[in-house]
């Protein structure tokens, strides 16, 4: 055979294989249509047509479902008090999202129904709204109390699809990733996913590599102090280079003032659990005390008290995560990006401190 024909059967043989490749990945809801999907409890789901009728069991699945184009679909939601207060707009992420829009409205009138709150909901609160899906986290079904809410929905004939609880880009881009793959939103998916990671971007370019921050994440509420294993605030300053002052390996541990002092750190911010503390009572008194008032970021002013909308985000896990990691980052390099951070970031203020974002775009 002449090597002029064998180049013709070869080309015939690559054009043949590029095609039959293209159909393959067109198929099985690779083409914004459902797909078979494997959730992050290991249950493998696979929609014959996007649910009429969903049920959300936290609010941050609530806001992926209406991110990517879902929200008539919804027919209950959970509810706890001002998780519904965000932006419709996200700082950072020129994409446009029908969420919150009118829940809070639907809630009232009750064309939205509430099956409790993120803990507190049942598998008959749920039941009663008659879905074809709901969608819930894993931390709501960690023991096996709150597993026999899905396996007695499951008994029913109700599909559950639930999703990571991490707060890290990763674990909040598959959650967005494996939603699209359900519903056949894969296209609205990607874009997402790939606003989210541009603004990550942006963010790390903006502030650099920190080296030898020793920075901190401490709750104070009712009177005591506590620190956390992973949070969102955290798991930012380290990703921009910071070290834990204050690392533990329960979940949630209590610390006390002299074990703060003892570990010193250069950066801290504090977060009330949405106990609307009066922030510049308790600066003062932190001044004043022999042992906070020691603690280098407390001396230093390098600390900074949120109030609840600005640490909501840092525990978002949707593309508000955006929001939520450049304050954060704001706190870390305020300096450097030019921006008169107060002690305290106000709800009413907090958005103003992160405008710079959206320069980075």
């Amino acid at each position: 055979m002449e090597s002029k024909q064998i180049a013709i059967i070869a080309v015939v043989i690559v054009a043949v294989a590029v095609i039959a490749g293209a159909f393959v990945l067109t198929q099985g809801g690779h083409n914004d249509e459902p797909g078979q999907i494997t959730d992050a409890y290991g249950n493998v789901i696979k929609l014959d047509k996007v649910p009429d009728r969903i049920v959300s069991t936290t609010v941050t699945a609530t806001e992926n479902i209406c991110d990517l184009g879902l929200r008539a679909n919804l027919v209950g939601v959970s509810l706890n008090n001002h998780v519904y207060e965000v932006t419709t707009t996200v700082t950072g992420v020129p994409l446009t999202f029908d969420y919150p829009a009118t829940i809070v409205a639907d809630i009232d009138s009750g064309k939205l129904a509430t099956i409790g709150t993120s803990n507190s909901w049942t598998a008959e609160s749920v039941a009663k709204c008659n879905p074809e899906l709901v969608v819930m986290e894993m931390n709501q079904v960690s023991t096996a109390e709150t597993l026999a809410r899905m396996t007695q929905l499951q008994s029913l004939g109700i599909t559950c699809c639930v999703l990571s609880s991490e707060n890290t880009w990763k674990d909040i881009n598959n959650n967005i990733t494996l939603l699209g793959e359900l519903f056949g939103k894969q296209t609205r998916a990607k874009e997402i996913v790939n606003a989210a990671n541009h603004a990550d971007k942006a963010i790390k370019d903006a502030v650099g590599k920190v080296s030898g921050l020793r920075a901190a994440h401490i709750c104070f509420c009712w009177g005591s102090y506590y620190i956390y294993n992973e949070s969102g605030p955290m798991n930012v300053m380290l990703d921009l280079g910071c070290t834990n002052a204050l690392p533990t390996s329960a979940s949630f541990a209590t610390i006390t003032t002299e074990a703060i002092l003892e570990a010193n750190p250069d950066l801290i911010i504090f977060d009330d659990m949405g106990t609307n503390l009066n922030w510049s009572d308790v600066i003062a008194e932190w001044k004043a005390d022999d042992i906070m008032g020691n603690v280098n970021a407390i001396k230093n002013n390098n600390f900074y008290c949120m109030e609840y909308q600005p640490f909501q985000a840092t525990s978002y896990t949707t593309i508000h995560y955006v929001m939520g990691e450049a304050i954060v980052a704001t706190a870390i390099a305020h300096e450097k990006l030019g921006i008169d951070l107060p002690n305290i970031i106000t709800s009413a203020k907090w958005i103003d401190y992160i405008s710079w974002l959206d320069k980075e775009i």
